[in-house]
């Protein structure tokens, strides 16, 4: 009949794919706040398996969660719309302010710095040649390695063929420090299950110093939080009679409910001199920040990096350090 209207009603695809789109977004949505949850308040004090949503629910994931639910919200629901957006946006800056440091200069001093460095080698999977290339790149008086393959004497003299200007010490598998300075290495510190720490001890600045390189158990079966506090106490009860650096995978990151007796008195150097994006695990798409280095008030940092490198799923942390006048120097970096 002349004049009648038409309606134009959505096929079932098109009602199908606007309830796909709703329902990921929905599902999203609660998994960014139970993600927010967990981060706020319970962290990784509970064990298995609320622990595990913990790590695998980390900032950056949560931010990706958040923009693909913005993807996908129908178009045709501008409540949704505006929902996906204060979503993905307080996800983002909340990513912005925690995951990425921004400092970017560091004034020049005439003090001496310590050039630090560490890095989860994975087991050297392009060999200790590519492995000590990039290591040269780092620069640094002092290195820790965990995962480095052998450690064996033939191992070290190796090391110390490639890289010339450093003394390779070693007495733990897999746990390496390379060394400009002079100093010694100290007995293994057992943490807990698979997990250890070694000290080297060492001279800057006229000063008897001690850095403490730290693998802990990547093994979800082994609760990470113990094995922190049992850091905690180590350094304590036995390093704490001079000015301490503490340096490796921690396989937690540094908010852990395990890191609250230390965070009392130190701070991962990120925190406080870092540039850039923090995450450092796993390479190509970090999201976890599980590498880190800690000083107490005794050091003041000037800079610290996350590197990049296709040789390990590690990113090395690189940083400069000196040796604070005073302790309320490095206090008011806190």
């Amino acid at each position: 009949m002349a004049g009648e209207l038409t309606i134009n009603r959505p096929s079932w695809t098109n009602r199908a794919v606007r309830f796909l789109g709703i329902a990921m977004a929905l599902i999203g949505w609660t998994v960014c706040g139970a993600g927010a949850v967990l981060h706020g308040l319970v962290g990784d004090r509970w064990p298995v398996p609320w622990c595990f949503l913990y790590y695998a629910l980390p900032r950056p994931v949560l931010c990706l969660i958040a923009a693909t639910c913005l993807l996908v919200t129908p178009r045709s629901f501008p409540r949704l719309v505006r929902t996906a957006r204060i979503v993905f946006t307080l996800t983002a800056a909340w990513v912005l302010a925690s995951d990425v440091g921004w400092r970017l200069l560091s004034p020049s001093i005439a003090e001496p710095r310590l050039r630090i460095a560490f890095w989860n080698a994975c087991h050297l999977p392009r060999g200790r040649e590519f492995a000590a290339n990039v290591i040269r790149g780092f620069e640094a008086d002092l290195i820790g390695l965990v995962e480095a393959g052998g450690t064996g004497s033939a191992e070290l003299a190796e090391w110390e063929r490639l890289l010339p200007d450093y003394h390779a010490d070693s007495n733990r598998p897999g746990m390496l420090w390379l060394s400009r300075l002079p100093g010694g290495i100290a007995p293994v510190v057992h943490l807990g299950p698979g997990s250890d720490a070694v000290a080297l001890e060492f001279e800057f600045a006229d000063r008897a110093c001690r850095a403490v390189l730290v693998d802990i158990s990547a093994d979800f079966e082994v609760a990470r939080v113990p094995v922190l506090v049992e850091l905690s106490r180590r350094l304590d009860e036995d390093w704490d009679d001079r000015p301490w650096l503490l340096l490796g995978d921690f396989n937690a990151p540094p908010e852990s409910v395990g890191f609250s007796q230390l965070r009392q008195r130190s701070i991962p150097v990120f925190a406080t001199a870092g540039s850039g994006y923090a995450a450092t695990w796993p390479v190509p798409l970090p999201v976890l920040t599980l590498d880190q280095i800690w000083m107490p008030p005794d050091w003041q940092a000037h800079t610290c990096r996350h590197l990049w490198t296709t040789c390990s799923d590690h990113r090395p942390v690189v940083a400069e350090l000196t040796i604070a006048t005073t302790p309320h120097v490095a206090e008011t970096q806190r």
